[in-house]
């Protein structure tokens, strides 16, 4: 899942629309700051071989994430 896609889910998430995302700067091997990860590919292969699976997707994850912290937000404000 790339930021870019993130960036969607959370404007998603708060209702926002026609929101422009710039994406500018970073590093000359295309990381967007120095000791950023370009590429990161997580493997839980093992976690599986013990008998555990995952409940949620990557995309899917980041979508709760972003809701529940939304709401979190939200009821702290209402207090």
């Amino acid at each position: 899942m790339d930021v870019l896609t993130i960036a969607k889910i959370v404007c998603n998430s708060l209702s926002l629309e026609n929101v422009k995302f710039i994406t500018s700067g970073g590093t000359s091997d295309g990381r967007g700051w120095i000791g950023d990860v370009k590429h990161m590919l997580l493997d839980v292969s093992k976690m599986k071989n013990l008998g555990w699976t995952p409940k949620l997707s990557s995309l899917e994850a980041v979508q709760l994430a972003s809701n529940e912290i939304l709401q979190y937000i939200q009821n702290t404000n209402s207090n």
